[in-house]
């Protein structure tokens, strides 16, 4: 799996690409706390639409960094999921947790830095 990182103001974009499993979370682990070195950061995003397979590893850590995330005041949100991935999303219920949304396009903005919800 391939993860590219593109930041904006408050935000991080984690663009994957490929298969999310086992032998990809470490990966995966490792840009998201690369990421969070920024102090000013407030929500990762993570872009799956270009994750051709995910299995409950790839879920596993999507749910690990949440909690993470969350007890340090950033949100983890879960952009454009591919059809194989919100198929284990879905199954999951993994949207009681985390925010999903159809494009990184649809997020709403950050205003001034400000709070999240």
């Amino acid at each position: 799996m391939k993860v590219n990182a593109s930041f904006e103001d408050y935000r991080v974009v984690l663009t994957l690409q490929g298969e999310f499993d086992l032998s990809a979370t470490d990966k995966f682990n490792r840009a998201v706390a690369e990421a969070c070195q920024q102090s000013h950061l407030q929500q990762v995003v993570v872009d799956l639409q270009g994750v051709s397979f995910m299995d409950s590893s790839g879920l596993g850590a999507l749910l690990g960094r949440y909690q993470e995330l969350s007890e340090e005041g950033i949100e983890l949100i879960l952009a454009a999921p591919s059809h194989r991935a919100g198929e284990i999303l879905g199954l999951a219920g993994i949207d009681r947790y985390i925010s999903i949304y159809p494009s990184v396009e649809h997020i709403p903005e950050i205003e001034n830095g400000e709070g999240l919800s």
